[in-house]
């Protein structure tokens, strides 16, 4: 034990230093992952903003060159004419209002490079430029742009190189019907602009437009200015080094890149850093503690050792001891535990079901019998598992491997509750009782059958008489009881001794049985030669046919015993139970059956009568 206890320390120790060198590892993987993971969501995001000024731009042109090619005339107008200019710039700049709510001013340039109107003129010279070969802020270069102007078909959008004055300049080529020809410059603020560099910026990242001629002159941020741009007009060389991957502006000159922000970084990786070094210390302060306890561990463990090797021993002599007394005892007992294994029998209980004590430890219920018995086990013992913990009985049949016939048992059952368990564990006793009942049945059957005739008694026929009288009466029937006797039959024991009259008895009580309906009528002997009959849903004529069938059909049989021939006629008495006459009981129905028998006696014998009549039905 102190081995395995001493290798779990030293495993313990090794997991542990090997989980500060992930963690550590892993802090550093998280951090560059991070930065990582912003430099690509920085890329994505410039590429994004940079697509969307691209389109605008584009968008924004060709609503420009549509606005040249459908003011053509107008635009020559304005730039030949000295009279009307005043009101062709104002029809103009109305339209252009019209087209483009956003924009700031306009001015044309026609072949003399002069621009219109002319207090523009100016203005536009010294602000108006490209940054690649077309206008720039010399005369040479107006004068390189007239020479070349016609040919331009895609002219690059100008922007100024000002600080704190950005807008954005677009241009298109017109050409009136007289075949005059010239340029419109529209001057858009930095609104838009500023839109979308705020809608894709990822804060606290900053998303900064650039001039492509000046790597380093910021012309917008998300605030449209450099309000909260601390570094100025300008970014520094070592921050330029640190900005994501320009991005290139179509149908522009301009570029767009992210500024990282350094204290997310900075906070980002000090907030990991914190948290490695907590679990480290947590770690390194569990090793210790594991240490500790080692050490105070070790002295208990060796005194609990030698207490537990003496429980052991004392358990084993206990469990012995259990398992004789309970051999000694003729009831099978066992339990099944709250797996559902049995874990403790005895002979008996082996016995009981016909199976080696050995093979039943370990097994449950479904290992040792079939599936019915098995789910009456598992149910019952549910249900005394979730009872009030008082012992159960239970009346079974059970067939042992091997035998014909079912056993009866009583099973007894109570839940022993062991702690820690969730489910009980379920004692059962079982007392095997087949014995005492078929003894009981055998007795009860001498009680109720005529031993002679194996008929029922008078006492059984009086009790099913009372039964069907309870159910005619439950559900409206009616019921006829029929009595009989056997005539003259004194002279059969006198004249040929009582054995010849027990063959007539058994004779007829056969005979009757033949007669009657299967399973629904009762035949029974009431007294020394008197037989009775109950006849369900039958009344008093349909009662009458029967006897006389039986009366004539006997009165026509030879009973033959020993080299003799004997002949014997029967007197029958019958009476109606009738729902029209509910206070007549079964008792009072017997003794009018009686009595309709005892007049069939006085007046001749060998004929029906029923109660109420007083007609010879035999003749």
């Amino acid at each position: 034990m102190r081995f395995k206890f001493n290798s779990v320390l030293l495993l313990s120790y090794l997991c542990g230093l090997t989980a500060i060198s992930l963690i550590i590892f892993g802090a550093r993987h998280h951090v560059q992952s991070f930065k990582d993971e912003q430099h690509a969501a920085l890329v994505r995001s410039s590429d994004e903003a940079a697509r969307h000024i691209g389109f605008f731009i584009k968008e924004k042109r060709a609503l420009v060159e549509a606005f040249a090619n459908a003011h053509a005339d107008q635009l020559a107008e304005l730039v030949q004419s000295k009279e009307h200019e005043a009101n062709t710039a104002t029809f103009i700049a109305q339209r252009l209002k019209a087209y483009f709510p956003g924009h700031v001013t306009f001015a044309l340039c026609g072949t003399d490079t002069n621009f219109v109107p002319k207090q523009y003129d100016r203005f536009w010279r010294g602000t108006c430029q490209t940054s690649a070969h077309r206008l720039a802020s010399t005369d040479a270069s107006f004068a390189s742009y007239r020479q070349n102007w016609k040919e331009a078909e895609n002219n690059e959008t100008y922007v100024s190189l000002e600080p704190r004055n950005f807008r954005f300049d677009l241009d298109a080529h017109w050409v009136d019907s007289t075949g005059e020809q010239g340029r419109l410059f529209v001057a858009f603020n930095n609104t838009e602009f500023a839109r979308i560099i705020a809608a894709q910026e990822l804060q606290p990242h900053q998303l900064i437009l650039f001039h492509a001629s000046r790597p380093d002159l910021v012309q917008l941020t998300s605030n449209r200015w450099m309000a909260s741009f601390e570094t100025g007009d300008t970014v520094s060389e070592a921050r330029l080094a640190e900005m994501v991957p320009r991005v290139p502006i179509r149908n522009s000159n301009w570029e767009i890149a992210y500024l990282p922000s350094h204290p997310l970084f900075q906070s980002y990786q000090e907030e990991i850093y914190n948290m490695t070094a907590l679990i480290v210390g947590v770690i390194s302060l569990l090793l210790g503690m594991m240490t500790f306890l080692y050490f105070r561990t070790t002295a208990r463990l060796r005194q609990t050792e030698a207490e537990m090797s003496e429980v052991r021993k004392q358990a084993q002599v206990d469990r012995y001891s259990l398992q004789t007394l309970l051999d000694v005892v003729p009831i099978g007992i066992f339990r099944r535990n709250c797996h559902g294994e049995t874990d403790l029998a005895n002979i008996a209980s082996a016995d009981l079901f016909g199976i080696k004590p050995e093979d039943m430890l370990g097994k449950s219920a479904r290992d040792l019998h079939d599936s019915d018995f098995a789910n009456w086990v598992e149910d019952s013992d549910r249900e005394v598992a979730n009872g009030s913990g008082t012992p159960h009985a239970f009346d079974i049949k059970y067939r042992v491997p091997g035998e014909r016939n079912d056993r009866d048992f009583i099973v007894y059952k109570a839940p022993m509750r062991v702690e820690g368990e969730a489910f009980p564990s379920i004692v059962s006793a079982v007392v095997d009782v087949s014995e005492e009942r078929a003894l009981r049945r055998k007795l009860e059957h001498l009680a109720a059958t005529d031993s002679l005739t194996e008929l029922p008694n008078r006492h059984r026929f009086l009790q099913v008489a009372n039964h069907e009288f309870h159910r005619s009466r439950r559900y409206g029937h009616v019921f006829s009881i029929m009595m009989l006797d056997i005539d003259q039959f004194k002279s059969i024991n006198t004249d040929y001794g009582q054995e010849a009259g027990d063959t007539v008895l058994r004779f007829v009580a056969e005979f009757l049985q033949d007669q009657v309906r299967t399973n629904v009528d009762k035949v029974a002997r009431t007294d020394g030669k008197e037989f009775g009959f109950i006849l369900p849903s039958t009344r008093a004529d349909g009662a009458v046919i029967l006897a006389e069938r039986i009366r004539e059909r006997l009165g026509t049989t030879v009973i033959q015993y020993m080299d003799e021939m004997l002949a014997v006629t029967v007197s029958i008495g019958i009476a109606e139970w009738s729902p029209d006459n509910p206070t007549s009981g079964i008792d009072e129905t017997v003794r009018q059956a009686e009595k309709a028998l005892s007049t069939a006696k006085e007046h001749g014998r060998n004929q029906t009568r029923m109660y109420g009549e007083l007609t010879d039905l035999a003749s």
